[in-house]
This record gives C-alpha cells, structure tokens and sequence, in this order.
C-alpha cells in the first residue's frame, strides 16, 4: 500500500482561512479496501490511540466524504483520491461565559466546503463523488 496526504492553509486575513486537502492511497489485490463516507474528525480518542500504539497514520483506510453515508459500495475500493477545500470565516465574537457550570462560547464561524473523491478497483474517471455544503460553528 502507498499512501500520500497533505494539508495546506492559507490566512487570508482578519481570521479568513483557505483549507485545502489531498489523499491518496494505492493498494494491492490482496489489502484492505479504502471506504469514503460519512463524517469523522481527523482528531479521535481511537486515532490518538492508535499513533500511542506505534500504528502508522498511514494505515487509516475510511476518510470523510461529506455529503455521503458511510458503507456506500461505490465508495470503497483498493485505491482512492479524495481533495478538499474549505474556506472558513468568523461570524461573530461572543466571548462570554460563566464559572459555574464552566461553559463559555468564544464566536460563531461558518465554512463553505467542497469535497471531491473516488474509490476504486478499476479506474474509471467518471465516478467522482462530490459533496458541496455549509457549516455553523461555535
């Protein structure tokens, strides 16, 4: 198996970012499918786990295609490519909060995404998933 990933981002100012994101893998007959779909963060108690267990990040065979669910067919197969890219900006500074309970909220930011991938055992072009979307933080 062959595995490439990256990350970039770009400060455009006054807490504007550009994320952009690539992944890739090439496996073999004979290895485990990689599966698109669903939602996951990168950030987990099982991924963090599993880098304290000397388990290679490059191992990780489901990756977030949002906009699908996750276990769709036509999106697990030997090889893979999956880019994103988001742009991100605050929405507004709240910055309150109260000491008992200890809550807070600091601001609200948005996101505008799209995602684009592809898994496959025979490479076929025109089987690229795509998934365009909004988001609303805090």
């Amino acid at each position: 198996m062959t595995a490439l990933s990256g990350r970039e981002y770009f400060d455009l100012s006054n807490e504007h970012v550009l994320a952009l994101r690539l992944d890739a893998g090439l496996g073999s007959d004979d290895s485990r499918p990689f599966r698109l779909g669903g939602y996951q963060d990168n950030v987990t108690l099982a991924n963090i786990f599993n880098a304290l267990s000397a388990s290679s990040p490059f191992s990780q065979r489901r990756f977030s295609l949002r906009g699908y669910g996750e276990g769709e067919a036509e999106l697990s197969g030997q090889n893979m490519t999956l880019v994103s890219a988001e742009y991100r900006f605050p929405v507004s500074r709240i910055e309150r909060g109260w000491m008992a309970p200890p809550i807070g909220i600091d601001q609200l930011y948005g996101l505008v995404f799209v995602d684009a991938g592809r898994a496959w055992n025979q490479f076929d072009l025109s089987k690229t998933y795509t998934g365009v979307g909004a988001e609303l933080g805090a």
